[in-house]
């Protein structure tokens, strides 16, 4: 991208570009620069960056948990997958605490 084109913005217009759209994406349509571009400026004025993708659930459930919910809204583990869509092998680990709420297995 030319400098000239850099010129055209300030530091605080490029920072309020971002912070209205909340990512680098949104953040070049508005100001109508390719996404690269957008994310070498992110970088030079230091902005941080919200993180995008997965975002690991703030409210953990146990195992236990899961299964009392699950038992008491009268579902088996085979209609809790079929409405899920998630494998009747990773509810049974995952209610038996042999995996955590992340899909890690745990130890012991």
């Amino acid at each position: 991208m030319p400098i000239t084109k850099r010129r055209q913005f300030t530091d605080s217009a490029i920072k309020q570009a971002y912070e209205e759209a909340g990512s680098l994406s949104g953040m070049a349509e508005r100001l109508n620069i390719t996404y690269p571009t957008a994310a070498t400026w992110a970088h030079e004025l230091g902005l941080t960056l919200k993180h995008q993708g997965y975002n690991k659930p703030t409210l953990e459930i146990t195992g236990l948990q899961c299964r009392h919910a699950r038992e008491y809204l009268g579902l088996t583990r085979d209609m809790f997958c079929a409405k899920s869509k998630v494998s009747k092998t990773a509810i049974r680990e995952f209610e038996l605490a042999r995996i955590s709420h992340d899909g890690i297995k745990e130890s012991g």
